[in-house]
C-alpha cells in the first residue's frame, strides 16, 4: 500500500464525489426544501405582481370585482411565503444534521482503517478541522445555502422576466445599474486583491506564532528569551491587525461602486426618473411605472445572490478537499491468506482483499471494541491525548499512540501453537518516498522469548524498522512474518492482539489513571489494574495522587515523563501480549527514572519476544542478540559479547559511547 495519497481504496470517492455520496440520502428531501423554496420565489413575486395588478385596476376602474380577486392573490401568497419557508428549512436543517453525522461516522470509520503511520504524519489538527469545522460548515451549506440557491435566482428570474414582459425598454434601464453590480462583483471574486492575500499570509503567520509561543514558551523562559518569544507572537498580531484593516478598506473601496449600483434607493430613484420620463414623452401610461416601483428592488437584492452562489461553491470546494485529504488516503489492506501459503516463499502479488462488511474494522490504538464510541466522542470534542504535566491537550504527532491488547481474549491464536511468537522480516526494504529508501533489504528473525536489540546512528531507520510490525507502513519489497504469516494476510484485530508497544514519548488520555491503563483490557476489575500498575512501579505514585486510580490525567494528576511511562507500561503489562517494541523507551528519561523504567520493563519483558529499539548501548548489553543498522542496512549481528570482539561498528558505537561517560564525569 502506497503511503502517498491515493485514491480512495474502499471505494470511497474523494472531493466534491464524496460530498455528493454524502447528499445522497437526504436528496430527496433536499428536492423538495429547493421546490418548496422555489414556491416561496414565486410567492413573493406574484404578491407583488397581485398589489401592482390592483392599483392600476383602482386607477383605473376603482373597486371592482377584478380588484378584490387580486387583493385575495396577494393576502394568499404573501400567507404561502413563510409557510413554505418555514417547512423548506425543517427538511433542509434536518438533512444538514442527517449529513453532519453521517460525514463524522464516515470520517471516523475511515480514519480507524488507515495505517498508524498516517496520524504520526498528520497529527490532531487536522482530523479536528475535518470533523469539527468543515464537517460543521456542512449544516450552512446544506440547511441553508442548496435551498436558498434556487429561490434567490427564481425571484430574480421571475421578477425580471415580468419587467421585461410589461415594457422591455423601461427593463433594460432599471437593471443596467444591476447588470453593471453583477459583472463588477464577477470580475472581483475571481481576482483577489494583494491586501487580501497579505491579510491570509498574516492569519497564517499568526498562527504559526500562537502555537510557537504556547508550545516553546518554557524553552524562551529558560534561555532569557521570553521577551523574544512574545515580541515575534506581537509583531505577528500587530500585522495581523494591520492587513485585516487594509484589507478591509481595500474591501471598501472595491464594493463602494457595486453598493451604489445595486442599491435598492438608486434603483427606484432610477425607476421613477425613467418612468417619469418615459411617461413624459408618452412612450407608455403612468400607471405602468408602478410595478417596477414595485419589483425593481427584488432585482437590485438579486446581485447579492450571485456572491452567495460563488461563495456556497468555493465552501463546498474546501470541504470537498478537507474530505478528500482523509478519504484519499488508502486504508490498510488486508491479502487473501492464498497470496502467501508457503512461510519460506517470497512474496507474491495478488489483489488486495474487496471491501466489505467486515472491513469496518477500527483503527487499533490500544482501545478496545467497548472504547469505539470514545474515538468519536474524542474527536467531536477535541480530545486527545494530554501532556501529563500541563493538561493540555497534546498532538499526536509528537509520539505514535499506544498499541496494547489483551491476547488472552483472543479464542484462537493466530497459526500454529508449535510456531510461537516469532517475527520474521524477509528481504523487507522500505522508504517514505519511492526514490528514499529508508531501509534496504533487511533479513531479521525475532526468536520466540528472546531479546533483540537494534542500535545505530540517528536516522538508520530503528524507530521505523519497528513500527513496520504493527504496519505503520506497508513496506515496498520483502515480508513481515508474525508466526509465519505475513502480516498483510492478518486483520488489523488480529495482528494488534499479538503486540504491545512502549513508545519514548508516552501519550495518555484525558481520563482517569485506571481508564489509561484499562485501554488494554477494558474489562479488568480494579485489582488487575492495581498489580499491573504494582508490576510498572507506578502503583506507589497512584496512591499519592488526590483519588488515587481515579485521578483524572491532566486535571488533578500530573505526571512527569518518567511517570506517565511507567503508567504506559502497566497498560503494556496488562495487555500482556507476546511481543514487545519498545522504541527507546528511557530516550529521554533522567538517570532515576530511567531506572526505574528499567526495573518495569524487567517485568514486562519476561516470556516475550522482544523488540529493543536503544539509544544508550548501556541499557542492552544484556541482549539476545544487538543488530547494528547502518544507513538502513543491517551491518552487524550478535551478542554484546561478540560484537566487541569483532571489532567493528558496534565497537567503535561503544568506545565512543564510554568515552562520553567517562568526559561526563
Amino acid at each position: 500500500m502506497s503511503r502517498t495519497t491515493a485514491d480512495g481504496g474502499a471505494g470511497r470517492p474523494a472531493g466534491p464525489s464524496q460530498l455528493a455520496l454524502l447528499l445522497r440520502p437526504v436528496r430527496s428531501r433536499l428536492i423538495a426544501a429547493a421546490l418548496l423554496q422555489l414556491v416561496a420565489a414565486v410567492a413573493t413575486v406574484l404578491t407583488f405582481i397581485a398589489l401592482g395588478e390592483l392599483l392600476i385596476t383602482l386607477i383605473a376602474a376603482g373597486v371592482t370585482d377584478a380588484v378584490r380577486v387580486w387583493a385575495w392573490i396577494a393576502v394568499g401568497t404573501l400567507f404561502a411565503v413563510p409557510v413554505a419557508h418555514g417547512i423548506s428549512f425543517t427538511l433542509s436543517f434536518g438533512a444538514s444534521r442527517q449529513v453532519e453525522y453521517a460525514a463524522r461516522r464516515a470520517v471516523v470509520a475511515h480514519l480507524e482503517r488507515l495505517p498508524l503511520g498516517w496520524f504520526t504524519r498528520n497529527g490532531s489538527a487536522q482530523v479536528r478541522k475535518t470533523v469539527g469545522a468543515d464537517i460543521g460548515s456542512l449544516s450552512v451549506l446544506v440547511g441553508e445555502g442548496i435551498p436558498m440557491l434556487p429561490r434567490f435566482v427564481a425571484t430574480t428570474v421571475l421578477a425580471t422576466g415580468y419587467l421585461l414582459w410589461v415594457d422591455w425598454r423601461l427593463a433594460l434601464i432599471v437593471l443596467a445599474p444591476t447588470l453593471a453590480a453583477t459583472a463588477i462583483i464577477t470580475r472581483q471574486r475571481r481576482n483577489p486583491s494583494p491586501a487580501e492575500t497579505a491579510h491570509e499570509e498574516a492569519a497564517r503567520l499568526l498562527g504559526a506564532r500562537t502555537t510557537e509561543l504556547a508550545q516553546g514558551i518554557s524553552v524562551f523562559k529558560v534561555f532569557g528569551q521570553a521577551q523574544r518569544g512574545t515580541r515575534r507572537f506581537g509583531e505577528a498580531a500587530d500585522s495581523f491587525a494591520q492587513t485585516y484593516l487594509l484589507a478591509e478598506a481595500v474591501e471598501a473601496r472595491r464594493t463602494r461602486a457595486t453598493s451604489l449600483l445595486s442599491s435598492w434607493i438608486v434603483t427606484i430613484v432610477i425607476t421613477a426618473v425613467a418612468g417619469t420620463a418615459f411617461t413624459a414623452a408618452g412612450w407608455i401610461d403612468g400607471v405602468v411605472v408602478v410595478p417596477f416601483l414595485l419589483l425593481s428592488w427584488i432585482i437590485s437584492r438579486g446581485v447579492w445572490s450571485l456572491p452567495m452562489v460563488l461563495m456556497a461553491g468555493r465552501r463546498a470546494r474546501m470541504v470537498g478537499m478537507s474530505l478528500a485529504q482523509i478519504f484519499g488516503e488508502a486504508p490498510l489492506e488486508v491479502r487473501p491468506a492464498s497470496v502467501s501459503q508457503d512461510p519460506d516463499a517470497g512474496v507474491a502479488e495478488g489483489e488486495p482483499e474487496p471491501e466489505h462488511d467486515r472491513a469496518q474494522r477500527r483503527l487499533a490504538v490500544g482501545v478496545d471494541r467497548r472504547f469505539e464510541s470514545r474515538d468519536v466522542d474524542s474527536v467531536n470534542s477535541g480530545e486527545g491525548p494530554v501532556d501529563t504535566q500541563s493538561g493540555e491537550v497534546a498532538d499526536p504527532a509528537a509520539g505514535a499512540p499506544e498499541i496494547a491488547f489483551d491476547a488472552r481474549s483472543a479464542e484462537v491464536r493466530i497459526g500454529a501453537d508449535t510456531e510461537r511468537a516469532a517475527v520474521e522480516f524477509v528481504g523487507v526494504s522500505f522508504g517514505y518516498r519511492a526514490d528514499a529508501p529508508v531501509l534496504r533489504e533487511i533479513d531479521l528473525r525475532l526468536e520466540p522469548g528472546t531479546v533483540t536489540a537494534v542500535v545505530g546512528a540517528s536516522g538508520s531507520g530503528k524507530s521505523t524498522l519497528a513500527r513496520l510490525i504493527p504496519r505503520f507502513w506497508d513496506i515496498d519489497a520483502g515480508a513481515i512474518r508474525l508466526r509465519g504469516r505475513d502480516i498483510r494476510e492478518l486483520e488489523p484485530d488480529d495482528l494488534y492482539r499479538e503486540l504491545a508497544f512502549v513508545f519514548q514519548d508516552p501519550q495518555l488520555l484525558r481520563r482517569s489513571i485506571a481508564d489509561n491503563i484499562r485501554l488494554a483490557r477494558p474489562d479488568a476489575d480494579d485489582a488487575t489494574v492495581a498489580e499491573a500498575a504494582r508490576l510498572a512501579g507506578i502503583a506507589d505514585r497512584i496512591a499519592e495522587l488526590p483519588r488515587g486510580y481515579d485521578s483524572v490525567i491532566g486535571a488533578d494528576a500530573r505526571l512527569s515523563g518518567g511517570e506517565s511511562q511507567r503508567v504506559a507500561i502497566a497498560r503494556a503489562v496488562l495487555a500482556d501480549a507476546p511481543i514487545l517494541v519498545l522504541d527507546e523507551p528511557t530516550a529521554s528519561a533522567d538517570p532515576e527514572s530511567a531506572a526505574r523504567i528499567q526495573d518495569a520493563l524487567s517485568n514486562l519483558m519476561a516470556d516475550k519476544t522482544t523488540l529493543v529499539i536503544a539509544h544508550q548501548l548501556t541499557t542492552v548489553t544484556d541482549a539476545d542478540r544487538i543488530v547494528v543498522l547502518d544507513e538502513g542496512r543491517i551491518a552487524e549481528s550478535g551478542t554484546h559479547t561478540e560484537l566487541l570482539a569483532a571489532n567493528g561498528r558496534y565497537a567503535r558505537m561503544w568506545a565512543a559511547s564510554t568515552a562520553q561517560e567517562v568526559t561526563a564525569r
